[in-house]
């Protein structure tokens, strides 16, 4: 009898045993499959949760581009500069309408956007990417030469449209990528740009072009040390070396394409050797300690890997537009 009361408690034992591990898998297979489903799906607004993800003026039609905003404030704030594009940009609404942004706007206030253009409008919140630091970084313990909207915010926006929006899922559906910023606007009427560089086989579209200096940004001319030095170091040709020289043909200034507005082309901009540039000059933390601009570093890195042909400027085919408007 005591055997068999010790055998009968021992298959009591692993019988627990058994189905605390069947609990345990369980739970983990759900906790797995609502992770995937949360990051895949996209969610109406007026669910009660917050989502990630919410659309609007939702179509069935295949789309190839977007034009994307950021704001980190009241969201309707874009409606002017949205309410224009259906009227003067010719592309058929065809292009998505992307806001990026951080916090979760009120319902109100994605509606109001809603209802001035009938393109599809996505809510994409980028609250973990656009308050994240380069590896190694110690925002605490560092200062930054310049301040706007907080000690970081400006810095965290150029990091953002030069680095971390090519690593957007969402992104990565697009072919063409147009950025406004909020008080930026289209005017008068726009020929499909989208179907223009595809025709000149573009890869970026930029704006006007101005300079930063040294002066009002300490450190900026490190910049050029560390292409000087990146050059020697990978073998690198530039494609346009007659940009690259005119980049630095003022003293202590960097030529930029003022990127209030720009396109780019997604999948070139994804390509091994371009990341390596761009994985490089975010481990340097020039962004953040010198406020080496997105529009600085995409006018060197058009001129590093883009040929002159490959690159359009807005001012070459005299489309109106306003900034500040």
């Amino acid at each position: 009898m005591p055997h068999d009361r010790i055998y009968t408690n021992r298959g009591i034992i692993w019988l627990f045993i058994i189905l605390f591990i069947v609990i345990i898998v369980f739970m983990f297979k759900i906790q797995k499959n609502s992770t995937i489903q949360n990051d895949i799906s996209i969610c109406e607004p007026k669910s009660a949760r917050k989502p990630h993800m919410s659309t609007w003026n939702p179509t069935a039609k295949i789309r190839k581009n977007a034009i994307a905003f950021l704001y980190n404030d009241q969201v309707q704030k874009l409606v002017p500069t949205i309410s224009v594009l259906d009227r003067h940009f010719s592309d058929n609404m065809s292009a998505d309408i992307i806001v990026f942004h951080t916090d979760y706007p009120i319902t109100q206030n994605m509606q109001a956007i809603a209802n001035v253009t009938k393109r599809q409008v996505i809510f994409y919140n980028v609250d973990d990417a656009f308050t994240s630091f380069p590896k190694g970084f110690d925002p605490y313990l560092e200062e930054p030469n310049w301040k706007k909207r907080g000690k970081w915010n400006y810095q965290h926006m150029c990091r953002f449209w030069f680095k971390l929006v090519l690593d957007i899922p969402l992104v990565l559906e697009y072919q063409y990528l147009m950025r406004l910023d909020d008080d930026s606007k289209i005017l008068g009427a726009w020929n499909n740009i989208f179907d223009l560089m595809t025709k000149r086989e573009a890869v970026y579209f930029g704006n006007i072009e101005e300079a930063d200096s040294e002066k009002g940004l300490p450190g900026l001319m490190k910049l050029k040390t560390f292409i000087i030095e990146y050059k020697e170091k990978y073998r690198l040709i530039p494609k346009n070396p007659k940009r690259l020289v005119r980049a630095f043909d003022i003293e202590n200034h960097i030529r930029l394409y003022n990127t209030n507005f720009d396109v780019i082309k997604i999948e070139f901009f994804r390509k091994p050797h371009i990341r390596h540039w761009t994985d490089a000059i975010d481990a340097t933390y020039g962004i953040f300690k010198y406020r080496w601009g997105d529009h600085v570093l995409r006018y060197l890195t058009t001129a590093l890997f883009a040929t002159s042909t490959e690159v359009l400027l807005r001012t070459d085919f005299n489309l109106p537009y306003c900034h500040p408007c």
